[in-house]
């Protein structure tokens, strides 16, 4: 599982953009806080996510869109991890009020071509 902190760059970072973007980004806590879907009918289907909240996800997202070209155009960063893609509708499970968090210890890029790249934040 994973949380993207960017998508749509319209070049890929080097080793040293990325760098730049994890320094003095040690270990962190995420919280987990509830059981979701986003509804994208208009595509076909919902998306099932648990959304996450973090300061430090937040402020890594704004530090990407304001420093490096992207066509990011969602009004707005909503970070989560997404779990299935399920029929329109069809999810009703929603679990508001949780409080799992989790530690994140390592960060990955995933250039447009290419391998994704390892970046440990210990």
């Amino acid at each position: 599982p994973h949380t993207t902190i960017l998508f749509g760059f319209t070049k890929d970072l080097n080793e040293m953009d990325i760098r730049r973007i994890l320094k003095d980004v040690k270990p962190f806590t995420i919280n987990i806080v509830s059981l979701d879907k986003f509804d994208v009918r208009a595509k076909g289907y919902d998306v099932v996510v648990l959304k996450v909240e973090s300061p430090i996800l937040t402020a890594l997202h704004q530090k990407c869109k304001d420093n490096y070209p992207n066509e990011q155009n969602f009004p707005s960063y909503n970070p989560h991890i997404t779990l299935a893609y399920v029929k329109p509708g069809s999810f009703e499970q929603e679990k508001t009020e949780m409080n799992m968090p989790i530690q994140v210890t390592y960060a990955f890029y995933s250039p447009m071509v290419g391998e994704k790249e390892f970046y440990d934040l210990q």
